[in-house]
């Protein structure tokens, strides 16, 4: 019984240092240091956002749409969910001049002015990082970003 106690004990410190570890900051995930040579502008916004998340990066960017990260949900533009901190845009191909389509990471979210904060690598063919605010509306509890192309956000 105390060698179960001291093994959960110890997977509990490792799941919190693990959990710790992977919480990155933008300047973290944005380091173009720290991804392979094959990009042409390094981070390309799917391993910026897989950073943001603590997940191997993975696809193209409009793919996340039909296969969403482990434990997020599909939020349609026009939907009953609004956006939060912490979920990721998803915009289709085509979106900026992509052929990949784009994601981005909400970083904040201000309810009173209705507008979110979204930090991401490569918006519009411009290497490296950046933050942005884009403007969301609510009309009949329906919430819908304001920009072309989006297919909406995965959330938690």
């Amino acid at each position: 019984m105390k060698f179960m106690r001291t093994l959960v004990l110890m997977c509990a410190v490792c799941m919190m240092s693990f959990f710790l570890d992977n919480q990155a900051n933008a300047k973290d995930c944005a380091s173009p240091d720290s991804y392979s040579k094959k990009s042409y502008c390094r981070p390309q916004c799917v391993d910026y956002v897989a950073c943001k998340i603590g997940i191997s990066s993975y696809g193209n960017a409009y793919k996340w749409w039909d296969s969403p990260p482990s434990g997020y949900k599909n939020r349609d533009q026009g939907g009953k969910k609004a956006p939060q901190k912490h979920d990721i845009l998803v915009w289709k191909k085509g979106a900026f001049g992509s052929t990949y389509g784009h994601v981005a990471y909400i970083e904040k979210v201000d309810t009173k002015k209705k507008k979110i904060t979204i930090s991401q690598t490569n918006m519009n063919n411009k290497c490296g990082y950046s933050e942005e605010k884009l403007s969301y509306k609510v009309k009949k509890n329906k919430y819908t970003v304001d920009s072309d192309k989006l297919y909406g956000w995965l959330s938690k």
